[in-house]
């Protein structure tokens, strides 16, 4: 307490385009004081903005699938440079790359007046994946905040005042504003303002907080990336025991063709797995969206921590 002001303290009157003093309590709206005695006139209340709402890191699982063999066969009687005639050597529906002599083609058949067998091409194996399944990791994913008052353990702000204030004993520039518990002597000016000179604590408040932000969920993009690689075999005879030749083929490759002998059968054909790696999913979502409304703003600037 100042001798100049036996009530409370000795506070500069407010500068130009700012009102005040006021005596203003600044901490959790939940269980905030009232107007005290001293400062009984009830001038605003509001809060600071938000802080930005937590939404959770996403990450997806990677794709279950499958790697089915090349299904397009295709012998041409002339080579891989100029093709000709082409003959159907495609594998049965879903095969799973077992042995089987379907559309298989004797030795010596000619197509045109020349061997049907004279180059190969092959398609590329194909993979089929399931959609990743997404997770969430770190904060929770809130719902939509719908407040128009901010968090109740959050920080708030309530101005009061007891004005006109009488000047200071033998310092009339100065008014005598009382210091109640958990209250601040403060200037304030509508919007966001500096604070003047003498003025160093600020708070923004805003009378009105409307919160409609919230986190949209984790999801995952579609797979990509993936790849496998397939031993292709052709076989003089339908049981798959004679070689006749191959080719390593991958997912990346482009449809392949190798040329043949000329006039060989090919009694049957084989595929095996060699490997297979899954490809990713590029994890979407986990971000705030939504409106944050900020009105009637209020900035406080005042000269001290609030008395205790």
């Amino acid at each position: 307490m100042s001798s100049l002001c036996p009530p409370g303290a000795c506070a500069p009157k407010s500068p130009q385009s700012w009102d005040g003093p006021v005596a203003l309590y600044y901490g959790p709206d939940f269980g905030a004081p009232p107007c005290p005695e001293a400062a009984p006139m009830f001038v605003f209340e509001g809060w600071p903005e938000p802080a930005p709402i937590p939404c959770e890191t996403c990450s997806c699982d990677p794709p279950l699938g499958t790697c089915s063999p090349p299904t397009t066969w295709t012998v041409s009687a002339g080579p891989c440079s100029d093709l000709g005639v082409n003959t159907n050597f495609d594998a049965p529906t879903n095969w799973d790359g077992s042995c089987t002599a379907n559309t298989s083609i004797q030795e010596g058949k000619t197509c045109g007046g020349v061997p049907c067998v004279g180059s190969l091409t092959v398609s590329p194996p194909m993979i089929e994946e399931q959609p990743c399944t997404p997770h969430g990791n770190g904060d929770p994913i809130p719902g939509p905040a719908h407040f128009t008052a901010g968090d109740a353990f959050g920080p708030f702000g309530r101005a009061c005042t007891g004005a006109p204030w009488p000047a200071c004993e033998q310092e009339e520039e100065k008014v005598c504003v009382p210091k109640p518990p958990s209250f601040e002597t403060c200037i304030m000016r509508e919007g966001d303002e500096p604070c003047p000179e003498g003025w160093p604590i600020k708070h923004l408040l805003y009378g009105e907080v409307n919160d409609q932000r919230e986190c949209t969920a984790c999801t995952c993009g579609a797979p990509s990336g993936g790849s496998c690689t397939v031993f292709a075999a052709l076989h003089e005879d339908t049981a798959c025991s004679t070689l006749r030749g191959s080719l390593v083929i991958t997912t990346a490759d482009p449809t392949l063709c190798t040329d043949l002998s000329p006039s060989v059968g090919l009694a049957a054909k084989s595929a095996t797995l060699l490997t297979y790696e899954p490809g990713t999913c590029a994890p979407e979502g986990g971000q705030a969206v939504g409106d944050l409304v900020l009105l009637d703003a209020r900035t406080f600037c005042c000269l001290d921590a609030p008395a205790n």
